[in-house]
């Protein structure tokens, strides 16, 4: 019998499916761990979609680089809505010292072990316990109170450090707060000075469902919110529906970012369905809501090479599923990524712009096999994994639907996911496959000798 084809799923499907998904894996921790407030994160599901799909300048790769957006959710005992969020998209986890660690920040298992001693998923956000948390969100109204800190240091890191067409910082502060948050003075009293020095680049989500851990709020909380923000200063919008992902975009608009700088992917034109589809959605998304606009297209990232590790240390071996081993592929380094996003923010423009980048030299999987010679002080090949061997081998890697992945290695292959310039345009990264690999394996070292001495 043939296998039937998966359903291509249209973008408002897509976005009901990654919506859904936050949803089930906060639920399901909430109800492994008999413990935990399911309510808000099935609510606020399609808001933190559409700020962290849509409009979010964050890097998983680096989450502590200067320049990023701050996400603070101030309700913190809606907390399996960040750690569902930072386990999708994959956010790399660093240590108290800054240093990159590149082990995820949340795993699956976290999430198992929701509110459980030694999870990186506790019941409220904790700064410098897991990476991506921006602030320590557990009492009432302390949230929205550092968003408002971190405003004012970033109004005062612009006027001393910014130059005319070089911002160096311009980030934006996403917050969500709820009635609770606002029924503490301090709230009052932050909200109240944010007004009075005119911050910009704060841009807070009230949820006004009247519910809180004690009962509808009715009876004790009878504020007209929107009315007293304005009173303080405050730009306000009145009643967005937070379970509509078009009108959060809308709210968004309205709230105007100066501009944005979106990491997006090569092969997001590309002109098959393949694992890299979404992102070119996310760039029609993006692109309705009219602000200015970098769509900035990485090539295959060198650290990808991480995968390959193991098998370069005990075996000399890497095996590729890009071939032939002698074909040149566009690739760049995530350090790289970070830079140049860093360099588009400070620039001015109008409209739509993509940017397509990758190193000065094109890397083929014989490259970087050698680049692990040369790491490892060791001879390390690389051999093609034969085609009719992926499905098996990315099902036991855990993948439950390996196609989309299948055919985006297909279009590298055979050259329909590539850069419309072949590499002739575009900003040149500066890291080569050689430093990449080398950095990954003295960080393997590294990990290796702290994990002797823990023994």
């Amino acid at each position: 019998m043939q296998q039937a084809k998966p359903k291509s799923l249209t973008g408002a499907e897509l976005d009901e499916l990654a919506i859904n998904t936050i949803r089930t894996l906060s639920i399901d921790a909430v109800q492994q761990a008999n413990s935990g407030h399911p309510g808000t994160p099935m609510a606020l599901a399609p808001l933190v979609y559409v700020i962290w799909n849509e409009v979010l300048n964050f890097d998983p790769q680096d989450p502590i680089w200067p320049n990023r957006d701050r996400f603070v959710l101030s309700n913190g005992h809606a907390s399996m809505l960040l750690w569902s969020l930072l386990y999708l998209t994959g956010t790399r986890a660093v240590n108290a010292q800054y240093e990159q660690l590149g082990a995820p920040a949340v795993t699956l298992d976290d999430i198992k072990h929701f509110r459980q001693l030694g999870s990186k998923a506790p019941g409220h956000p904790e700064y410098h316990l897991t990476s991506g948390v921006e602030a320590t969100t557990g009492p009432l109204g302390q949230g929205i109170s550092m968003s408002v800190g971190m405003a004012i240091a970033r109004k005062w890191l612009a006027s001393r450090y910014n130059k005319p067409g070089f911002d160096v910082f311009d980030y934006n502060i996403y917050a969500i707060c709820g009635d609770g948050c606002l029924m503490e003075g301090v709230s009052h009293e932050a909200c109240s000075f944010a007004g009075t020095l005119g911050l910009g680049k704060l841009i807070v989500f009230y949820d006004d469902n009247g519910i809180s851990i004690d009962g509808k709020v009715v009876g004790w909380f009878g504020d007209d919110t929107a009315e007293r923000f304005e009173a303080y200063g405050w730009h306000v919008l009145r009643h967005v529906d937070g379970q509509s992902s078009d009108a959060v975009a809308a709210a968004l608009a309205a709230a105007r970012p100066g501009k944005v700088v979106c990491l997006s992917t090569i092969g997001a034109d590309a002109p098959h369905e393949n694992l890299l589809t979404p992102r070119g959605l996310m760039e029609l998304s993006l692109e309705k809501t009219g602000l200015p606009v970098t769509f900035l297209r990485p090539g295959w990232f060198m650290e990808n090479a991480e995968w390959d590790m193991a098998s370069a240390r005990e075996r000399g071996i890497i095996t590729s599923y890009l071939q032939p081993l002698d074909r040149p592929i566009a690739m760049i380094s995530i350090h790289d990524v970070g830079r140049i996003a860093a360099d588009l923010l400070r620039e001015e423009w109008s409209g739509k712009r993509i940017v397509e980048l990758e190193a000065a030299e094109r890397t083929t999987p014989n490259a970087i096999a050698a680049a692990f010679a040369k790491a490892l002080g060791k001879p390390v090949r690389a051999q093609i994994a034969p085609r009719g061997e992926w499905e098996q081998a990315f099902r036991a890697q855990g993948m439950r639907n390996p196609t989309p992945r299948m055919q985006m290695i297909d279009g590298f292959n055979e050259g329909w996911i590539d850069f419309k310039t072949q590499g002739a345009s575009g900003p040149k990264g500066r890291v080569t496959i050689d430093e990449a690999v080398a950095a990954l394996v003295a960080v393997e070292e590294k990990r290796q000798v702290e994990t002797g001495r823990a023994r």
